[in-house]
């Protein structure tokens, strides 16, 4: 059985949608407060399972984190006993600590029921989107979450309760709309709480953001970074710059919901080419700031068409989190590239490329 699901279904609270990975079971309960998913038992069940010799590319699957992270480690499955395997795995569980947290933003176009079943695109998506701890998805057409169910059924087909997710209402000011849905590991994060931006009145056609953003606090207990909080957007590109602006409201609405300084701000703020021009960026208080580290510059190109644009951005806000950021480690995962993709799949895939970050160690 997995973890506790929790779902809000009014519309406009301020706290969405929190789900463990079994669409199924989702239930009507009541707003959580400061709500800590339980920690992985991956170790623990490794143990319990009784490893015997040769398991070593079982372990691969069962434990991709593990395997990627420690590969010498998992050689030696093969050479070793049942209780000296055990002991591998209790080890491999005290060195989770040693881990950096992997964050991502990826804008993957019109994510839906269509696209998940198509199984080519959909082993990609779930290929992709395994790189990491925490991902922010954007473009989340899917009301009734079947497609976000078959997401999380791929993502735990190897081990249940691997990923859990966080999903916004839908959101738009007309016909059209769009979710934010998180991704997370709850063996290296847990939710503490979530709400809704509230950006002003929508029939009265003074509200800020075409899709206001649904903000999560994270705690981390592997990272210096224990306690921090995602800020996403998917910008209107016509009202890039008003919304990528507005995004500094955002931020000290969350600093004073929960006196929080170390913030990440992400999505597809549209921050680039022609929505975004070079004379544009001086009005915009989220780039003037001292206060803010944008982390992928105007030179990149999160594009996987012929475009060169730098839409898709990561920004850091808070001392510690700022200096807690892997140098270098902020750029977009060019997926066609990893993956030898021809052109035309990687655009069935997406027309942009995540952006990623990694946060370092306690």
């Amino acid at each position: 059985m997995l973890g506790p699901t929790q779902l809000n279904i009014n519309s406009r609270s301020r706290h969405f949608l929190e789900a463990a990975s079994d669409v199924e079971q989702l239930t009507t309960a009541k707003h959580h407060q400061g709500l800590e998913f339980p920690a992985s038992r991956a170790s623990a069940e490794g143990l319990e399972r009784g490893w015997q010799p040769g398991t070593a590319q079982r372990a691969a699957k069962e434990y991709p984190r593990f395997s990627a992270e420690f590969p010498l480690l998992l050689h030696l499955l093969g050479m070793m006993g049942t209780r000296s395997v055990a002991v591998l795995f209790a080890l491999a569980g005290l060195l989770q600590v040693a881990v950096p947290l992997k964050i991502a933003s990826f804008n993957i176009r019109t994510f839906g029921e269509t696209k998940m079943s198509n199984a080519t695109l959909s082993n990609y998506i779930v290929q992709i989107l395994k790189r990491y701890d925490i991902a922010l998805i954007q473009e989340v057409r899917d009301t009734y979450l079947a497609a976000v169910g078959k997401l999380l059924d791929e993502l735990n087909r190897d081990v249940p309760d691997t990923y859990r997710f966080v999903v916004s209402e839908p959101l738009g000011r007309n016909s059209y709309k769009e979710q934010y849905l998180y991704v997370f590991r709850p063996d290296q994060v847990s939710v503490l709480d979530s709400y809704q931006y509230d950006d002003g009145c929508e029939p009265c056609g003074n509200d800020t953001f075409s899709r206001e953003p649904a903000i999560v606090r994270f705690s981390s207990p592997f990272t210096q970074v224990r306690d921090f909080a995602i800020i996403p957007l998917h910008a209107a590109p016509t009202d890039a710059v008003a919304e990528i602006d507005a995004l500094y409201d955002v931020y000290l609405d969350v600093r004073q919901k929960w006196g929080l300084e170390d913030i990440l701000l992400m999505g597809d703020f549209n921050a680039g080419c022609s929505y975004v021009t070079a004379s544009q960026w001086p009005s915009i208080r989220l780039r003037t700031s001292p206060i803010f580290q944008w982390l992928i510059p105007d030179t990149a190109d999160t594009t996987v068409t012929s475009t060169h644009c730098a839409y898709d951005r990561i920004v850091a806000a808070g001392s510690l989190l700022q200096s807690r950021v892997v140098p270098d480690s902020a750029a977009p995962f060019d997926f066609r590239a990893a993956y030898g993709l021809t052109q035309e799949l990687a655009e069935a895939i997406s027309d942009h490329y995540p952006v990623e970050v990694i946060l370092k160690t306690a």
